[in-house]
């Protein structure tokens, strides 16, 4: 069982990495496709302004996510929430590009992007140090030296090394970005499955202390 916590934790590691290399990459060609003008040139104002806001709305969620995992104990189930969370908000980005969506007018294209970008990124950067302090307490509760951290985090690399050459070649075969985000949501939504198998039985709230930040080391 506590192997397989370990396991679960390379899993983690590769599949999360994986997401971004297959969707993150793409997104703002994605847009330069999608938010165009009448003459067909892209909207770059526009186009930053999502990049801007959805980088100030996740300036905080980091330190959201880690005090209600440190205070209730509940890291497997902030990721699995975090990354549903991301899939769902990502779709909302993938729509405007299919097919029975295309012809969507620019103010019906931006009303699903914007949120969806938004929304997506908001939950997204929690997602690493999470999986990092889950990885870390796997290890711990196998009693294997913390030192080993980087043999688990090695298969994000490889995920993301795997993704990049998969989705590159895939690229230059069908031309689609919006298979790209279709990549994007179905790995976060796999990462989330794959965390809910660390699921504890209980949620118990715990103090914090907070002494220590203030602290001279």
């Amino acid at each position: 069982m506590i192997q397989h916590s370990v396991r679960r934790a390379g899993l983690m590691q590769f599949v999360y990495y994986a997401g971004l290399a297959g969707g993150a990459n793409y997104f703002t060609l994605y847009y330069k496709e999608l938010l165009i003008d009448n003459q067909g040139n892209p909207l770059y104002g526009v186009i930053g302004t999502i990049m801007l806001v959805q980088s100030l709305v996740s300036f905080l969620s980091p330190m959201i996510a880690g005090y209600v995992a440190d205070r209730y104990q509940i890291t497997n189930r902030l990721i699995s929430i975090c990354s549903f969370s991301v899939a769902l908000s990502a779709g909302l980005i993938v729509l405007p590009g299919l097919t029975p969506f295309t012809d969507l007018s620019f103010s019906a294209k931006l009303m699903l992007i914007f949120p969806g970008a938004v929304i997506s990124n908001f939950f997204l950067k929690p997602l690493v140090p999470l999986i990092n302090t889950g990885t870390i307490k796997a290890l711990e509760e196998s009693g294997s030296s913390v030192s080993l951290f980087g043999r688990v985090r090695v298969f994000g690399s490889i995920g993301w090394i795997i993704t990049c050459l998969i989705m590159g070649r895939w690229l230059d075969f069908s031309g689609r970005l919006t298979d790209t985000l279709m990549a994007y949501v179905f790995f976060y939504g796999v990462l989330g499955f794959i965390a809910m198998g660390g699921f504890s039985t209980s949620v118990k709230k715990i103090d914090l202390n907070w002494s220590y930040l203030f602290q001279d080391r």
